[in-house]
This record gives structure tokens, sequence and C-alpha cells, in this order.
């Protein structure tokens, strides 16, 4: 999977190297994960705040699950990311797994 920085107006995302490793070895076994991550991709930069749970623990973490993706035939993944410079409008994703 091209690992094509996704940039907006609104937030700039990137991808840690874990996560980086985990989407890439998704996208290879199964051909449809790129459409996936990209509508996930595009939820999370036009809305990071309130389209993700936040993690308590750590007030800058938010997660998402893609529930919502399975009525189109697309797997479920948990997805963490990280506001890790909010002043300038950065995010990055730290790690992507599949969720039960």
């Amino acid at each position: 999977m091209p690992n094509g920085a996704h940039t907006s107006h609104i937030w700039n995302l990137r991808e840690s190297a874990t996560a980086r490793a985990d989407l890439d070895h998704y996208a290879a076994n199964d051909n449809q994960f790129t459409r996936l991550w990209n509508g996930v991709a595009w939820l999370i930069i036009h809305d990071p705040v309130n389209i993700g749970n936040h993690v308590a623990s750590n007030p800058d973490t938010y997660y998402i699950k893609t529930r919502d993706f399975l009525a189109i035939g697309m797997p479920i993944i948990l997805v963490v990311y990280q506001l890790v410079n909010p002043k300038a409008r950065v995010l990055e994703i730290m790690t992507v797994f599949p969720a039960p």
C-alpha cells in the first residue's frame, strides 16, 4: 500500500512506522483494504476529535472502530491516533489492528 501522507486544509495525517507496517500487511492480504483505509483517513482528517472516542488515560489520544464499514463488506478495524501537534493540526496514526 503506498504511503500517501493524507493532507488536508483541516488536519494533516501521518502514520507511525508500526501503523505503516500494519497497513501494508492488511493491504497485501485484502485487495479492498486500501479503499477502507482511505475512507477512515478521510473521516479522521475532517473531524478527529468528534469522530473518534477519547482515550481517558491520554488527553490527545483517540480511537475509531470501523463497524459501519461492515455494511459494505469491509473488515472491521480499530485505529488508534494521536493529536501530536494540535496547534499545527497534525495527527498521527499510532496503530491499526483487526477488531473483534
